[in-house]
């Protein structure tokens, strides 16, 4: 009987653990994409500036569509930043598993994949 109770306690210890880690790690590994790959987005959409500043300004319609591909991925960015920082935030101080954080994970994996 307690080899019985010892290896239960094992089996539901052992998934626990497991989970816990695996919880620990996805934490790390979303602040990280928030960290490093907006701080990423942000650096090369500063530089867009630079290049905006040579383009020729006789050659109106670069400039045009320079300039909208240049909003489209300053739009793009800020919906992720939003995503990334404030919507994130209510799953991580969540106690248990939370509704709604495959699509919150979804979201954030197309956001990121579009920009």
């Amino acid at each position: 009987m307690a080899k019985n109770s010892l290896e239960r306690y094992t089996h539901y210890y052992e998934r626990w653990a497991t989970n816990q880690s695996s919880r620990q790690k996805a934490i790390a590994d979303l602040q990280q994409m928030q960290s490093v790959h907006i701080i990423e987005c942000r650096r090369v959409l500063k530089w867009t500036y630079a290049y905006g500043y040579y383009l020729p300004e006789n050659e109106h319609a670069k400039r045009q569509f320079f300039e909208y591909l240049q909003g489209e991925a300053e739009s793009g960015l800020e919906r992720l930043h939003q995503c990334a920082e404030k919507e994130l935030q209510t799953y991580l101080q969540a106690d248990g598993p939370s509704e709604g954080f495959n699509d919150f994970k979804t979201k954030l994996a197309g956001l990121t994949r579009y920009i």
